[in-house]
């Protein structure tokens, strides 16, 4: 698929994410810490959340003991990639059955996706047709999934981490499972990315 690339020319340790990611759950998900996500109006009324992000501020704020920079476990990812920057990164949590619906995300152009739980990695993401772009390309109108614009699913790979392009049309609707991703954030465009790939250049 256009907008995706595994990234097969590296590899991560995903039980070593898991350990990792339960000790910082302890003190920050587990406390009620996390940022709050707007509510999606697919998602059930009563739902308590629909998704979690731990920033880095979040992590100042807890208990837990180091910031993202500090962690061995970020290091050793960072250490992977030629980043011109230092980049954000993120721990993302889906509870079950969360819909995230179409939309392009705001700031960053791409990230890199590391599938923390469920084993298997949990369900993928979903691509849009542009059709469901407004005519200045800014706004998407499609409020839901529907298979008349979808332009394919990928299923996350568990073994080596993948780049998505986040400026196209894209969305995830969540099986009965919590889904857990560590997210860097990319702000270069998705074929700039690319082509330091094919040059050779992207990692280290």
């Amino acid at each position: 698929m256009e907008n995706i690339i595994e990234l097969t020319e590296i590899t991560y340790d995903q039980k070593k994410l898991q350990n990792w990611y339960l000790e910082v759950k302890k003190h920050t998900v587990d406390k009620g810490l996390f940022v709050y996500q707007t509510q999606q109006s697919s998602a059930p009324p009563h739902y308590k959340w629909n998704g979690r992000r731990l920033n880095n501020d979040i992590l100042k704020e807890s208990s837990y003991p180091n910031e993202y920079a500090e962690c061995d476990e970020i290091i050793e990812l960072y250490g992977l990639f030629n980043f011109k920057e230092r980049p954000s990164c993120a721990l993302v949590i889906y509870e079950p059955n969360f819909i995230f619906d179409p939309h392009k995300d705001d700031g960053r152009t791409s990230y890199i996706a590391f599938p923390i739980f469920p084993d298997d990695g949990g369900v993928g993401i979903d691509f849009y047709s542009t059709e469901v772009l407004s005519e200045d390309g800014k706004i998407i109108w499609l409020d839901k999934h529907d298979d008349k614009y979808s332009i394919g699913h990928h299923k996350y790979s568990t073994k080596h981490p993948t780049l998505i392009n986040v400026e196209k049309p894209h969305g995830c609707r969540n099986d009965n499972r919590n889904r857990v991703y560590l997210q860097i954030d990319v702000y270069e465009k998705f074929n700039s990315i690319k082509q330091q790939i094919k040059d050779g250049i992207f990692f280290t």
